[in-house]
């Protein structure tokens, strides 16, 4: 999947596959199986960058070059579910990501009961500084829900880049809530899906001795599952992020925050 490095989350690769005859059969009354685990299996994603412009927030919608994810390793079998203390169906999968043929991340996508859970490696790119938060575990979709908690997290200080005298630190406050269902047509089919959204809400501090400066961020994610496919659709609204009194010390009011539109194109199942 594209990168997305200004103010943005960077590296959001989605596990996509098309079902196969050895894919495992979900127990009767449970939730079907959204992680495809059938190893060498692929998706080829096709992408639009979304740029926005600060003063105007017009968008300009612009193609970027396909990527595709393809499945390395897998697990299959139960977990218990912490929240309900019962065993749950329990799928996993690392893919390795590939941009133009080159390898850029490797994803890990599992799904215990109803709740789907996506490695993410957060980066904030604040004009020319990139703080890197490392990855996190967030809830992409929770079947069993209306909404819930997708990530509850803080960030511990760490230096500004290229200045030590700063520090950074931050809370993760991220949501998501259902938006039910819609069919899309994807590679000449029409597929039915479940449709999520996820608030990235994110609050960065500033600091240089007792003094914080807070940044808060707000983005927002789509994301519509189709059944034994997985993610097959996912969309971030480009956003004109006010950077505060953090803007005054870097010498810009505000930063624009790309969109990224990413679509399945094509699938093979082995």
């Amino acid at each position: 999947m594209r990168l997305l490095t200004t103010l943005g989350l960077a590296s959001l690769a989605i596990v996509l596959a098309s079902c196969s005859s050895d894919e495992p059969t979900s127990p009767s009354g449970s939730y079907p199986a959204y992680v495809h685990t059938v190893n060498g299996s692929y998706m080829t994603y096709s992408n639009i960058t979304v740029a926005i412009d600060t003063a105007t927030k017009q968008t300009t919608n612009t193609p970027a070059a396909d990527d595709s994810s393809v499945v390395v390793s897998s697990q299959t079998g139960e977990q218990v579910d912490p929240a309900t203390s019962t065993k749950q169906p329990f799928y996993s999968t690392n893919s390795h990501v590939f941009v133009n043929n080159e390898p850029t991340d490797t994803v890990t996508l599992s799904q215990l009961g109803g709740k789907i859970t996506q490695s993410f490696r957060l980066s904030y790119n604040i004009q020319s500084f990139a703080l890197n938060i490392g990855r996190k575990n967030v809830v992409i979709n929770d079947l069993a829900n209306s909404t819930w908690t997708a990530l509850k997290d803080t960030v511990l200080p760490f230096d500004f880049p290229g200045m030590p005298q700063y520090k950074v630190s931050g809370t993760l406050n991220f949501t998501g809530k259902s938006l039910g269902d819609e069919t899309v047509t994807l590679n000449g089919q029409s597929i039915k899906t479940k449709k999520s959204q996820i608030d990235l809400n994110a609050t960065l501090f500033l600091a240089a001795g007792p003094t914080q400066l807070p940044l808060p961020i707000k983005l927002v994610r789509t994301y519509w599952f189709a059944e034994k496919l997985g993610v097959v659709k996912m969309e971030q609204k480009a956003e004109v992020i006010n950077l505060g009194i953090i803007g005054g010390f870097l010498g810009t009011p505000v930063q624009a925050v790309p969109g990224l539109i990413q679509t399945a194109k094509s699938w093979s199942t082995r």
